[in-house]
């Protein structure tokens, strides 16, 4: 998730911009979700190099929240697949069925297809949806992985995710998103993984969150955030362990921002403008084990900002 360019097979003299990363030793740059997607989308299959070792965000995840549930994890967007029959029953031509998954990527659709309701995976990825209206997965009760990044979605009903209470994952990145109401995951209760990063979300309320009592990742890098809350973040995600807000535009950590943060172990606030902190913007994370503030402008910090963070290692 927050993968740095040296997490990634480095390319010599490559700069890429954020949010991407060089293909090996030729000169081509390519979206971070395409690290390790099973797919050689370099060409020459450095994108699916080192996608086995385990440093980086995932080590810190690993080790905050359970080792042996994601310790196999080679990637956010590699399907582990074990059935190779279709369980589901009639799908669209477009759609690949294996087991309770179905996978419809790549397809030109301007809608969510109609699949059978007993699904477990629906990959979406890299179509042409542009709006997700109300009800519109409200039959796929025992979904729980959704994949809809790398569309052109900026609409997001209300009840778009209406019945999905046993989601467990959804992705939404890399779409023009610019707002999401007050409960619009109110029925997610299961939700563990939120990560909603490349899209142009300017504000957000913890009432956004409402219903994430489960909740462990957010991922809101490189949105257009220019504030945080001035009322508790993470009021509704009691369970929060890590929360990325790379590159967005935040100026200032008010003190109650974090303040209902008790289970957070990672914060990264990387490439924002942030210019002051005050003295109790982090006094309670006291489970924060990893802090990024870097390439913010910060000029000078109060004298006890970091007293009351007795597990951090990382800063």
């Amino acid at each position: 998730i927050r993968d740095s360019l040296e997490d990634h097979v480095s390319g010599v003299g490559v700069r890429c911009p954020l949010g991407y990363f060089p293909c090996g030793n030729i000169t081509k740059c390519l979206p971070q979700q395409l690290h390790c997607n099973g797919e050689d989308d370099c060409g020459n299959r450095a994108d699916e190099d080192n996608c086995e070792d385990n440093n980086g965000w995932s080590l810190q995840f690993d080790k905050h929240y359970t080792k042996d549930k994601y310790n196999k994890l080679k990637s956010l967007y590699a399907f582990q697949t074990k059935t190779p029959e279709c369980l589901a029953g009639a799908v669209p031509a477009e759609c690949i069925c294996q087991g309770l998954e179905i996978f419809c990527d790549a397809a030109k659709l301007r809608a969510v297809p109609q699949v059978p309701s007993n699904i477990t995976v629906m990959s979406l990825q890299r179509n042409l949806l542009r709006k997700l209206s109300a009800d519109i997965f409200k039959k796929y009760q025992d979904l729980k992985n959704l994949y809809l990044q790398n569309n052109k979605i900026r609409a997001v009903s209300e009840r778009a995710f209406k019945g999905l209470y046993n989601l467990t994952k959804l992705y939404l990145s890399n779409n023009k998103i610019i707002s999401l109401k007050p409960g619009v995951f109110e029925d997610l209760h299961k939700l563990e993984w939120l990560i909603i990063e490349n899209n142009k979300i300017n504000r957000i309320s913890p009432l956004t969150f409402y219903g994430l009592k489960s909740l462990i990742l957010l991922e809101m890098m490189n949105n257009s955030l220019a504030r945080l809350p001035d009322k508790p973040l993470c009021q509704y995600m009691p369970r929060l362990n890590w929360l990325d807000l790379e590159g967005n535009h935040i100026h200032h950590l008010r003190n109650v921002t974090f303040v209902s943060c008790n289970s957070l172990t990672v914060l990264v606030m990387r490439q924002n403008k942030i210019s002051s902190l005050n003295e109790n913007s982090f006094s309670s994370l006291q489970m924060l084990d990893e802090l990024d503030l870097a390439s913010n402008k910060i000029e000078s910090l109060p004298p006890h900002i970091f007293k009351d963070l007795k597990e951090l290692s990382q800063l």
